[in-house]
């Protein structure tokens, strides 16, 4: 995700990568976690967003992730639904993702297009 990420500065943080360790999972069961670097959990500061991606669950689903830092240092892995229809608990293939304003698009044209209910 950081080679590909929207970020101008996503590149940099790929050497902290090798460093990282996971210091917590998000307790509502997504796969969501934050990481630590060379032991190191980054504090306070805003939120970088480096990249950020979406896809389509097996039942249409729209689910998100974003990888972020804090103060300098790769801080973690954000897992979300983007339409409330399902936890993520899993991660897709690499391949299909895509960029979370296209993906955005996709769901608005997909709600736009489907039938109104009586």
């Amino acid at each position: 995700m950081l080679e590909h990420g929207q970020s101008k500065h996503a590149a940099e943080y790929l050497p902290q990568v090798e460093q990282a360790s996971v210091v917590s999972r998000c307790p509502c069961g997504c796969v969501s976690i934050d990481l630590a670097i060379g032991g190191i959990a980054p504090r306070g500061g805003g939120l970088d967003i480096l990249a950020d991606f979406g896809w389509s669950g097996s039942g249409g689903e729209v689910t998100g992730a974003f990888v972020f830092a804090k103060g300098g240092r790769l801080a973690g892995l954000d897992v979300h639904s983007v339409d409330g229809r399902r936890t993520p608990d899993w991660l897709p293939d690499l391949s299909a993702l895509t960029p979370a304003a296209r993906a955005a698009a996709a769901q608005q044209d997909a709600s736009t297009n489907r039938p109104k209910s009586a």
